[in-house]
């Protein structure tokens, strides 16, 4: 029997052993993701039958279950399912003794493990890792998963039982079987009290057993391979239950008795050949080979579909920028033209006001003051005094012609003297006129506002509303109403 980095009579199956203590106590639990729910009903299915394979020592077959597994656990991004199957996978590696492999699955593991069932697994692979590095010869490794076990799984049913193994495997792996033997007791002792699973005891009595065989005390070695031998004998699992037959046969070989040594060697035989565990190994190797690379073929394909979909995107939105960039481009120099054009036109229009007041500051009065005043004072005479500005063609040469001038002294005089142009002028005496007569009922009450309008010389009833509210602030309709209200009550009275 190999026995791997001087561990004594501690061989790799037996590491295996430890992780089967929670194989069944996984497998009994409900699934409780933490992700998704899984993509296919019977992934909880495959995940139990590969576990019940592994158990019997078909490994080619509970490899099978489990990547199959797999594939619907990455499929559908169900992380807990995931970490369950890549914790079972190690656990396959590390019963064959190919540690470096475990560790790489409990390290996948690892980090999507604390959602099932309140962190079980998480604790479970942090000791896997610890017996695994112990086996690997790596003890500060195992340490590390120690001490993160201790401060991780206090809370768990099976804590007191895995840190007295734990402690036992590093002392044993360190030279000091004595303190090893003794945690060895004491985990065997916790496994009875606490009722934990029977293979957590049939390892820690193995162990205890290959202290003794390894310190050449053979009867001592025999007395507990017999205790994990009865333990096993009644379960289904028959790996760890050939080896231990294997270790008997060669304990007895070693105290001399033949016969029990034979009886114990062609029952381990017998049970080897039905497991034929070595011809599972290669196949289980060979189905993980071809399921990555198939996982590898998927992944690149995806990672292709990712860049091509990447590089479009990427495309896309470069184009899109640089539209953007053209757009706000554009629209800034149409901003600034158009407010360029707005600050001309300003200005010009600014230079028009200085331009104008200057040539007006500069213009020299057609007619003195004297001839102004009387220009004005008879164009107030004459439109006072008569009623032909309600003519609609009343102009300012009318204007003239009555006053005894000519059209631009008039103009002057009214700007100059009145402050207001001609056309002002002659709509301040037309709304005057029209409010005497709106408020005039007897004489004018029969009209309607466009006959009033018409009557002080509008052409355009609008052009007259305008100018009417405009100086008066009411419309017409509304003085001519308000004058009759007023009419009527005076009327009325005594």
């Amino acid at each position: 029997m190999t026995k791997p980095n001087g561990i004594g009579k501690f061989p790799a199956r037996l590491a295996a052993a430890l992780c089967m203590a929670v194989i069944l106590l996984l497998t009994a639990l409900p699934h409780h993701g933490a992700g998704p729910a899984p993509a296919r009903p019977d992934a909880d299915t495959l995940y139990r039958q590969g576990s019940l394979s592994f158990a019997r020592g078909a490994y080619s077959e509970a490899m099978d279950y489990y990547l199959r597994a797999r594939k619907i656990a990455t499929q559908g991004g169900d992380t807990a399912l995931l970490a369950r199957v890549y914790t079972e996978i190690g656990n396959v590696y590390a019963a064959n003794g190919d540690f470096p492999d475990a560790i790489a699955f409990y390290t996948k593991a690892l980090p999507i493990s604390g959602g099932v069932q309140h962190g079980l697994l998480k604790s479970q692979l942090l000791t896997n890792l610890m017996k695994a590095y112990v086996m690997q010869g790596d003890t500060d490794s195992a340490r590390y998963y120690f001490r993160r076990f201790r401060r991780f799984g206090e809370k768990m049913p099976n804590f007191a039982y895995n840190i007295e193994m734990g402690q036992a495997l590093i002392a044993e792996k360190e030279g000091r079987p004595a303190e090893a033997a003794r945690h060895y007791r004491q985990a065997a002792m916790e496994s009875k009290q606490r009722g934990l699973s029977v293979l957590g005891l049939a390892s820690a009595y193995s162990c205890l057993a290959g202290v003794y065989d390894n310190a050449g005390q053979p009867d001592s070695a025999a007395r507990y391979y017999l205790q994990a031998e009865r333990i096993l004998r009644p379960t289904t699992h028959y790996p760890q239950l050939a080896e231990t037959l294997l270790d008997l046969g060669n304990v007895y070989g070693k105290m001399g008795a033949k016969e029990q040594s034979l009886e114990y060697k062609t029952r381990y035989l017998n049970l080897s050949d039905s497991i034929n565990s070595r011809q599972e190994y290669a196949k289980f190797q060979t189905s993980l080979s071809h399921y990555e690379l198939e996982m590898s073929a998927s992944e690149i394909e995806e990672l292709n579909a990712e860049k091509r979909a990447q590089r479009l995107l990427i495309l896309f939105i470069t184009l899109a920028a640089i539209l953007f960039a053209a757009l706000l481009v554009i629209v800034i120099i149409q901003k600034r033209r158009l407010k360029r054009a707005y600050t001309d036109l300003f200005e010009r229009s600014r230079q028009q006001l200085r331009d104008e007041e200057e040539r007006k500051s500069r213009r020299t009065p057609v007619v003195n003051d004297d001839q102004r005043q009387k220009i004005a004072a008879d164009i107030r005479d004459c439109l006072d005094s008569t009623d032909d500005y309600c003519s609609p063609d009343f102009s300012i040469d009318a204007l003239a012609a009555k006053v005894g001038s000519n059209p631009r002294y008039v103009s002057e005089a009214i700007n100059r003297e009145f402050g207001i142009n001609f056309k002002a002028l002659l709509n301040e005496y037309r709304v005057r006129k029209a409010m005497v007569r709106l408020g005039d009922i007897a004489g004018y009450g029969n009209l309607t506002i466009k006959a009033i309008a018409e009557s002080v010389g509008y052409k355009s009833q609008a052009t007259f509303i305008a100018a009417f509210t405009a100086q008066t602030g009411l419309k017409p309709s509304i003085y001519q109403r308000l004058a009759r209200e007023k009419s009527g009550r005076a009327a009325g009275a005594p």
